[in-house]
């Protein structure tokens, strides 16, 4: 049994990185992103302890843990929740996809190769991007040994920095085309992101059998090591050690961002469709004609959101067979269970509550466009005062949040991304 194995490198120039790495889709752990900064240091829990042990955190159950609902989340701080992980070994509560706080967001330097963005004519709709300029995200995630994240793909189609901070994680990818070795159809009911294929509950032979004949990779992240996950890959995590890490999710298109689950269902149809549209902007030009198939169905009216997935469904169906032979959508879903994953996704979590298959024209104006608002100023500065942070602090969490050197230069988008970074419980310094 030969079980590909994730190549480590040398962080490469940001034009290397993405010819090499994101424009093929190829995973790769960098062992050097963050060599001299500050979160190198921290190689221990004891060091994060000493660093960071009265940062807040919201903890939680796994929110991809065998497809169960969550639990609320609870405040807690760093030091009180390794106490509490120590003394209950077996718990599932851990923190996981919460604002990386401040006092680790501080600690290193936003890479370059996450400043990516576009010019807003091409987006789809024109629609304003919702998450400024960088369309960044940053999250923590910190729990206990033998605790996992369930093998799921993200809908928000943005590439990922996942960067290891103490203790090992075992890494599991897939490629979207092996969706048909996934047990997709047989996932929790309520999340059709998740598979029914449960690498937790194999032993360490099984699932690397599993892994060798899906054509997936594998690894072991260390300490100070950074894996890149290109946008939309199947993913299963374990805490080998009790472990933390925090994630840059960078990168996006602006099909990514059209076909995110901010406005389209999650399914394996549409992973697999988006998934190809990646490379130079020459490539990107050449699934003009995709997006636009993409659109006329989008927009036409439907009498209700079951059958507007259909309809998106068969479509995307369609695209699949077209560009994605290799995932076999046919044999992906068979036709006697289609009405079956239709239900399924309509009354999933991802449909509840948000706009989408929304009017293009509603969802625009609900996204604040143009440069930040004095008022908005106002609160980034107060808020920051609030939270303890001198003026260079404001300045480091500004660039790794959102990827601006000044908060005068925030838009209106980005300026609300930081307000609402503020008022979260680990924004205190």
């Amino acid at each position: 049994m030969t079980v590909k194995a994730i190549p480590r490198i040398a962080m490469p120039d940001r034009d290397r990185f993405f010819q090499d790495y994101v424009f093929e889709r190829q995973p790769v752990v960098i062992t050097n992103l963050f060599e001299g900064q500050e979160i190198s240091t921290i190689r221990t829990v004891e060091d994060a302890t000493e660093a960071w042990g009265s940062v807040k955190l919201h903890v939680q159950e796994e929110y991809t843990s065998e497809g169960t609902e969550s639990s609320p989340p609870t405040v807690m701080s760093f030091a009180d929740y390794i106490a509490f992980a120590r003394a209950n070994p077996s718990t599932r509560l851990c923190c996981t996809e919460y604002e990386t706080p401040a006092r680790v967001m501080a600690a290193f330097e936003l890479p370059d190769a996450c400043r990516v963005t576009s010019p807003p004519e091409g987006e789809i709709f024109g629609l304003p991007k919702k998450y400024g300029d960088y369309d960044l995200v940053s999250a923590i995630f910190a729990a206990n040994e033998s605790n996992f994240g369930h093998l799921h793909f993200d809908g928000d189609q943005r590439d990922v920095f996942l960067h290891q901070v103490y203790g090992r994680k075992r890494v599991v990818l897939f490629e979207p085309a092996a969706a048909i070795h996934l047990r997709t159809l047989d996932g929790p009911y309520t999340r059709p992101s998740l598979a029914g294929l449960y690498l937790e509950n194999m032993s360490l032979d099984e699932k690397l059998a599993h892994v060798d004949m899906a054509d997936g990779y594998h690894t072991v992240l260390a300490p100070g090591e950074t894996i890149y996950i290109p946008m939309l890959m199947w993913h299963h995590l374990e805490y080998i050690d009790d472990a933390m890490s925090f994630n840059i999710r960078f990168g996006r298109t602006p099909y990514g961002r059209f076909l995110s689950v901010d406005n389209f269902h999650r399914d394996p149809y549409l992973q697999n469709v988006a998934a190809k549209m990646v490379g130079s902007e020459e490539v990107l030009h050449a699934y003009e004609p995709v997006v636009e198939r993409i659109k006329t169905e989008y927009t036409k009216p439907a009498p209700d959101l079951t059958q507007k997935v259909r309809e998106i469904r068969t479509l995307l169906r369609t695209l699949c067979a077209e560009l994605c032979p290799e995932a076999d959508p046919e044999g992906l879903c068979p036709p006697e269970r289609e009405e079956e994953q239709v239900t399924r996704i309509a009354q999933s979590n991802d449909m509840k509550g948000g706009l989408k298959y929304a009017d293009p024209a509603l969802i625009a104006a609900t996204r604040p466009v143009g440069p930040m608002t004095s008022r908005q100023e106002e609160l980034i500065r107060n808020g920051a005062m609030r939270c303890g942070y001198s003026t260079e602090v404001l300045q480091s969490v500004v660039f790794n949040r959102v990827g601006k050197a000044d908060v005068g230069q925030l838009t209106k988008a980005e300026a609300a991304q930081v307000i609402s970074y503020l008022a979260s419980p680990g924004a205190v310094w």
